[in-house]
């Protein structure tokens, strides 16, 4: 079974304490959130999606002071609200599916954005909706966490050279199987057989060489790949190399 990253659990502590002590009736993502921007790692994953962090912690403050449900006379102990322990069980099942150990706070916060989360006609979390003010959106989220590609740097694939180049699918924790197979289909002109092997050659083995054509022809399927990735929501990255 996968499990939570110290660093995770050492922020759900202190999460925890901050609700405590504004005598808060659970623990919310908001605290979780204003304890990330508190902690070094935190800092520097929101510093690398873009993140204005000491706006961010100010903004989280001013919720967490004036909407953020208080503790009635009668209530004893402290939980995690309903949004905070979807996250956490949603964050698991997708590391259990996609064959993760550790869940880290990338891993979390992309849970947090996951619209399962939420039922028919309500609101995202404010810590969601916070950090989409402040520019983070789901998708900015999943390439930075999956391929290490800050917001606004996504590279476009470009033919390198004028020779027959190389379409190249990478692997991540978050593009489903059916995605990939229906793209090597729809776009690069796979058998099912085929494209269903492309699929696990991309799983197993973190990338594969999904067809080689002509510069141009090349350059045209890979980017038409990321548009429909794109589309779907999903951070799939397709690249080119020379054959």
């Amino acid at each position: 079974m996968p499990r939570l990253a110290d660093t995770v659990e050492a922020l759900l502590r202190r999460a925890t304490e901050d609700a405590r002590r504004r005598r808060h009736a659970a623990v919310g993502a908001e605290h979780l959130l204003r304890a990330a921007a508190m902690e070094e790692a935190g800092r520097s994953l929101l510093r690398a999606l873009g993140v204005d962090v000491l706006a961010l912690v100010n903004d989280l403050e001013a919720y967490l002071s004036e909407h953020a449900p208080r503790r009635r006379p009668w209530q004893f102990g402290l939980w995690s609200d309903r949004v905070l322990r979807r996250t956490l069980a949603r964050a698991l099942a997708h590391a259990q599916a996609s064959e993760q150990e550790v869940v880290h706070l990338g891993g979390l916060l992309a849970a947090l954005y996951d619209p399962a989360l939420l039922a028919p006609g309500e609101q995202a979390p404010w810590a969601v909706q916070l950090l989409c003010l402040h520019g983070v959106s789901r998708l900015a989220l999943l390439h930075y966490i999956a391929h290490g590609i800050r917001p606004g740097t996504l590279p476009l694939p470009v033919a390198l050279g004028p020779g027959p180049q190389r379409v190249v699918l990478h692997n991540d924790a978050y593009t489903t199987m059916e995605f990939v197979v229906a793209i090597a289909e729809r776009v690069l002109g796979h058998s099912t057989e085929e494209a269903y092997e492309l699929m696990l050659q991309v799983h197993r083995q973190g990338r594969a060489v999904a067809g080689i054509y002509p510069a141009m022809e090349a350059q045209d399927r890979a980017r038409r790949i990321l548009h429909l990735a794109m589309e779907a929501g999903y951070p799939l990255l397709c690249t080119l190399e020379p054959a």
